[in-house]
C-alpha cells in the first residue's frame, strides 16, 4: 500500500543546492568518462563513442521505482539491440560508512534474484563515487531512478525512463531537438535548483536553533516558512511537529495536529500518520491521531490500518477490530478497481491482524 502523497518528502536520494549554482552537465555536453568498480553484468565497452545509442540508467537496490521501471527498459534493450546498448549505473548503495565497494556482494546477489526484469548490462559506482558525483551531481540530478542517453560521447537527454519510450523514437527517427530540449530541461533545473534553495534556507533556520534547544525560534522560524514558501508547507509542518514532539509540548502538539486536519484534510492525515509511527510518544498523541483519522471518514485502508494498531496499543481490542474490518473493506474495493494491484499477503496480513483482534477480546 502506499502511503499519503504528502509523506513522500523522503526522496530515493536527494542532494543540497543552492540557487546560484550552474548545471555543470546538460544536454550537448560531452559524456563524462565511465569509471566504476566493476562491470558486473553484460560486456564492457570503453567509451560511448560510435553510432551506437548508450542508455545509461541510475539505480540502486532500495529505490523501488527504479525496480519498477526495470522489464520495460529490458524489453526496450531486447527490442533495439541492434541500435542501443543498455546499461544500469548501480549508485547510492547504503554501505554505513563502508566503502561503496563493501555492497558489491549484495548488489551481484540482488541481481540474480531479478535476473528476469534486468535483462541488460550493469555497472557498479567505485568507492570515489565516479558514477555519482560526475554525472548526477552535475547534471543537478536529485532522484533516482534517472536516465542519461550517449550518443558519440554527446549527452542527448537527462530525464525519468517513464519518458524514454518517446526521445528514443525521436532519436531513431531523427525528429530528436537537441536544442529545444535542451533549453526546456535547463529553464526547469534552474527553476527547480531556485526553490530547493529557498526551502534549504528554511530548513537550516529552523535546524539552527533545534540544534540550540531554542525551541520559540525554532517554531517561529517553520512558521514562517510555513507563510512565505507554500510550496513546501507540509515539509515545514512536519518539521514543526518534530520540534514540538522534541520539546514534549503535549497542548501544542494536540492543538498543531487538529489545525493540520481542520486545514487540510490530507495533510492532517499524513501528520497522525506519522505519529502513528513514532515509539514511547504519550498516550494523548495517539488519540489525538485516532481522532483526526476518524473524523476524516477516510476509506483508505492505510490509515485505517495504522488507526486500528494505535487502538489496539491502548488497549481497544473492540475498536481496532471494527476499524481493521473497515481497512480490508477498502482494501477490496480498490483491489476491485485496480485488480492485481495489492498483494495476496497484505490481505493476508489485515485478516491475521482481525483475527488477532478478536482472540484479544476473548480474553
Amino acid at each position: 500500500m502506499k502511503n499519503s502523497l504528502y509523506t513522500l518528502i523522503l526522496l530515493c536520494f536527494s542532494t543540497m543546492l543552492k540557487a546560484q549554482d550552474k548545471l555543470e552537465l546538460s544536454f550537448g555536453d560531452p559524456a563524462p568518462a565511465l569509471r566504476y568498480s566493476k562491470w558486473i553484468q553484460g560486456t564492457p565497452v570503453t567509451s560511448l563513442t560510435g553510432d551506437k545509442i548508450y542508455v545509461l540508467e541510475f539505480w540502486a537496490t532500495w529505490c523501488k521505482p527504479c525496480i519498477e521501471a526495470m522489464p520495460h527498459l529490458s524489453d526496450l534493450a531486447e527490442k533495439y539491440a541492434d541500435r542501443m546498448k543498455v546499461i544500469g549505473v548501480n549508485v547510492f548503495e547504503r554501505t554505513s560508512g563502508q566503502t561503496y565497494e563493501s555492497s558489491l556482494p549484495s548488489v551481484e546477489t540482488f541481481l540474480k534474484q531479478n535476473a528476469d526484469k534486468m535483462r541488460f548490462d550493469v555497472i557498479a559506482d567505485n568507492n570515489a563515487r565516479e558514477m555519482s558525483n560526475n554525472w548526477l551531481q552535475k547534471a543537478h540530478v536529485v532522484g533516482i531512478p534517472a536516465t542519461i542517453i550517449v550518443k558519440e560521447n554527446q549527452v542527448l537527454w537527462i530525464g525519468h525512463p517513464a519518458f524514454l519510450d518517446k526521445v528514443l523514437i525521436e532519436i531513431f527517427e531523427n525528429k530528436y531537438d537537441l536544442k529545444r530540449r535542451k533549453q526546456e530541461y535547463e529553464e526547469g533545473m534552474l527553476s527547480s535548483m531556485r526553490v530547493r534553495g529557498i526551502y534549504d534556507t528554511n530548513m537550516k533556520k529552523i535546524d539552527d536553533a533545534l540544534a540550540k534547544k531554542d525551541y520559540k525560534a525554532s517554531i517561529l522560524a517553520a512558521d514562517e516558512a510555513i507563510k512565505s514558501d507554500t510550496s513546501a508547507a507540509f515539509q515545514y509542518r512536519l518539521k514543526k511537529l518534530q520540534v514540538l514532539l522534541v520539546q514534549a509540548d503535549k497542548k501544542a502538539v494536540e492543538i498543531m495536529l487538529k489545525e493540520t486536519a481542520k486545514y487540510d484534510q490530507s495533510q492532517g492525515l499524513a501528520l497522525a500518520g506519522y505519529i502513528s509511527h513514532q515509539d514511547n510518544l504519550p498516550r494523548e498523541y495517539a488519540l489525538t491521531a485516532i481522532e483526526i483519522i476518524d473524523k476524516s471518514k477516510t476509506a483508505n485502508a492505510y490509515y485505517l490500518d495504522l488507526m486500528a494498531t494505535m487502538q489496539s496499543k491502548l488497549g481497544d481490542y473492540k475498536g481496532a477490530l471494527g476499524t481493521q474490518q473497515r481497512a480490508l473493506e477498502a482494501m477490496k474495493q480498490n483491489e476491485l478497481k485496480s485488480p492485481g494491484k495489492i498483494k495476496p499477503e497484505t490481505f493476508a496480513e489485515f485478516e491475521n491482524k482481525i483475527q488477532k483482534y478478536r482472540d484479544a477480546l476473548k480474553k
